[in-house]
């Protein structure tokens, strides 16, 4: 009996514990890193490099760096051998692990019949439709990796990755997490243009089936072109590939350090955030969003459309009076998406001024000008779109904008 007393103390202890162990593990912050390709895909070929390892490689340093700094932080791997993985099945983990974010990476490459000295650079994606013939051909490429699983059209639906037509659902997605994605694909990929002084593809949409089914937010990585010798014969050296490394490394990091301070104040208000609730105020590229999803996020948050100020920090913009009144519409230009309110003469605006913005999740929408007629406003978007190529019209009617 003496002997049972005297163990009680240690079996209190080890209880308890593990207790603590089980809650510490629940409210880990949870990221999964997936290498792009592996097993019988190897991705792009280069003269030196296969996409496949070099995807591996950059993704279990990034891990490994994240580990080593952060133990608060679970590491998930969707692979950390050469395996073959389905698209879907990517995905699947990180939902089955109710991770808080998912990246997967990936390098580029195009056809050797066109000028692969004029393709260079590093970019990332986030799930959306295609506004460019080459942002559409980059996710073909990438989702043609399904015709190498067993009965692939009953497991996607019958998705063709190489018929325009099925790439129409992605238009009617919800991007319930687009905000964070965006934030976080702008954190990488300012690391990727100041840390690693690599061409900024800037941040992109594109209709990624490896992104489709991620309920956290989700970017898609290009750390570079393979068929670029200058740009493959970079990523095959350990400095090139530790400035890849670190860039996406400290694009994770400026995301966790602001979700830990949101977190921080939440907690003090009696609960835990979710990853789609995170203030994220990262460096930022231009984004390639698409109107439709703009439309339809912006007008269920009610968004508040306000003039841009000199001094953007402070709390000083005022409402717009940009909207007629008696029914009449007018047209404005918006032609950029940023993390922060932006200052006259900042370079992301490219000489625009006066600029508005509305806010939504944490994102500024940009907008030049007021038009009264349709024609005007087209021809001031021919002008905006020398600088900024995605540029399109919005319509605004008794103060409320409207679907185009």
């Amino acid at each position: 009996m003496k002997k049972i007393f005297l163990f009680l103390p240690f079996l209190i202890c080890l209880l308890f514990g593990l207790h603590a162990g089980a809650q510490n593990k629940d409210t880990k912050f949870k990221i999964v890193i997936d290498a792009g390709h592996g097993g019988k895909d190897g991705g792009c070929m280069g003269k030196i490099l296969k996409e496949k390892d070099l995807n591996l490689d950059i993704a279990l340093k990034v891990g490994k760096l994240i580990e080593q700094n952060h133990p608060d932080v679970q590491v998930v791997y969707t692979r950390k051998t050469d395996v073959f993985i389905a698209l879907n099945a990517r995905t699947e983990i990180a939902n089955q692990h109710k991770a808080d974010l998912f990246m997967s990476i990936h390098a580029d490459a195009i056809p050797k019949s066109k000028n692969t000295a004029a393709a260079y650079g590093a970019g990332t994606f986030t799930l959306g439709t295609a506004k460019t013939e080459e942002n559409l051909e980059v996710a073909k490429r990438e989702n043609a990796v399904i015709v190498m699983e067993d009965d692939y059209k009953a497991s996607y639906q019958g998705f063709d990755p190489n018929i325009a037509e099925s790439y129409i659902m992605f238009e009617t997605l919800q991007g319930a997490h687009q905000s964070q994605s965006i934030l976080f694909a702008s954190m990488i990929q300012d690391e990727f243009k100041n840390r690693a002084q690599r061409h900024d593809r800037q941040v992109r949409q594109a209709p990624y089936l490896v992104l489709k089914t991620a309920s956290m937010p989700a970017v898609l990585i290009e750390v570079g072109f393979l068929s670029n010798a200058q740009e493959e014969k970079f990523l095959s050296t350990n400095e090139g590939k530790n400035k890849i490394v670190n860039s996406i490394y400290h694009g994770f990091k400026n995301y966790k350090n602001n979700f830990d301070r949101h977190d921080q104040s939440s907690s003090n208000a009696g609960a835990r955030p979710t990853t789609t609730k995170a203030v994220v105020t990262a460096q930022s590229a231009q984004v390639e969003a698409t109107p439709k999803r703009i439309e339809k996020s912006q007008e269920s948050a009610k968004a508040t459309t306000h003039k841009a100020t000199s001094t953007p920090s402070k709390p000083t913009a005022t409402a717009s009076k940009n909207q007629s009144s008696n029914g009449k519409l007018t047209y404005k230009i918006q032609f950029l998406s940023y993390h922060k309110n932006l200052a006259k003469g900042a370079p992301q605006l490219k000489g625009l001024w006066p600029v508005e913005y509305s806010v939504n999740n944490g994102t500024y929408r940009f907008t030049y000008g007021e038009y009264s007629s349709f024609k005007e406003a087209q021809n001031k978007q021919a002008e905006i779109k020398g600088k900024f190529k995605d540029a399109f019209i919005i319509r605004y009617k008794d103060g409320k904008r409207v679907s185009n």
